[in-house]
């Protein structure tokens, strides 16, 4: 009984700390848009630079846009594929061991498939509109 009523709140905090998540690791490349991309250009990915500015904005705008809870499952399919590629990054292209690798890369995408399958919630922006893009 109690859990049902806690229920409608279940995706309020994933969507939050997922969202801040993404503020926190994009702002850095926000602010050196200009800055260094040859980590990005050393996996193969060209044109380094275009694709580092998606990159930023989609985790700084896009982690902006998750907290508010609009357009969630847009935002978390594009972050999912950023994520998808840091994942390749550290297990695969640098060897990194799990622990201390990628574990949190793969936290981020479950956390990010459940916004992209369940959407925002009952209190974000898109359920405020009746946006459901899946």
């Amino acid at each position: 009984m109690v859990l049902e009523a806690l229920l409608p709140f279940a995706l309020l905090p994933l969507r939050v700390m997922l969202g801040i998540i993404f503020v926190v690791h994009g702002l850095p490349k926000i602010k050196g848009l200009a800055g260094d991309v040859s980590w990005l250009a050393g996996l193969g990915i060209k044109p380094a630079r275009f694709w580092f500015v998606i990159l930023a904005l989609t985790e700084f705008i896009g982690g902006i846009a998750m907290i508010a809870g609009a357009f969630v499952q847009i935002v978390a399919a594009l972050q999912c594929i950023s994520m998808l590629v840091a994942l390749y990054a550290n297990a695969i292209a640098w060897k990194k061991p799990f622990k201390g690798g990628y574990e949190l890369d793969l936290l981020l995408i479950a956390g990010l498939l459940a916004m992209l399958v369940l959407g925002a919630g009952p209190y974000s922006v898109d359920a405020t509109f009746g946006l459901s893009f899946f």
